[in-house]
């Protein structure tokens, strides 16, 4: 229970530091995001420029927008130490009973949750999972390039094992119940929604 509770008030804490900022930026991309599903609404279905599916396609870019901000908040911008040994390729080294890796490793998985079911309801390209998985390795990839370059962070294999399952759970998260609702729904309702 102790793990769970320094976990959480982590993530509220980088959450409050990096939330303000992250809120301009999410408003920064709202309006472009809603003139983009707007068009793509009247292009695609004939829709009405202002459809709710352009409204969702706004939040959703704009909550994107905020989540990439607070995600480089959390593995760049709050560090300030410089690390000697920066690269670990050696896989599970991490993987101990020690209380401080196994934290690392379970905020590492929460990380990239959010990420996961984000652009699984953005676009459908997204709703195939090899691509997530895919998307999910390269953003973890190129984060932990950049703590390399930066010496603001260590280059770990585990990291990016720990960020991509992070990735296939948030996807899963909601893949899963519209597996399930596609199994139930009448045939009406699919038609409408594609």
């Amino acid at each position: 229970m102790q793990m769970y509770q320094v976990i959480r008030q982590n993530i509220l804490d980088f959450f409050y530091m990096y939330a303000k900022e992250g809120i301009r930026i999410a408003a920064y991309v709202f309006f472009p995001a809603l003139l983009i599903g707007g068009l793509r609404e009247k292009l695609k279905r004939g829709a009405s420029f202002f459809h709710l599916r352009a409204w969702l396609f706004a939040v959703l870019a704009s909550a994107l927008g905020m989540y990439v901000y607070i995600v480089i908040g959390i593995t760049m911008l709050s560090r300030t130490e410089e690390y000697s040994a920066r690269l670990n390729l050696r896989l599970f080294s991490t993987f101990s009973s020690s209380f401080t890796d196994r934290m690392y490793l379970y905020e590492n998985i929460l990380l990239f949750v959010p990420l996961g079911f984000l652009l699984f309801l953005l676009a459908k390209p997204f709703r195939h999972t090899w691509l997530s998985l895919l998307i999910g390795m390269l953003a973890s990839l190129s984060i932990e390039t950049a703590q390399l370059v930066t010496h603001l962070g260590r280059f770990e294999l585990d990291d990016i094992l720990t960020n991509t399952a992070g990735m296939l759970i948030g996807h899963l998260a909601c893949k899963i119940p519209a597996a399930f609702y596609h199994l139930i729904a009448p045939d009406e309702s699919r038609d409408s929604m594609h």
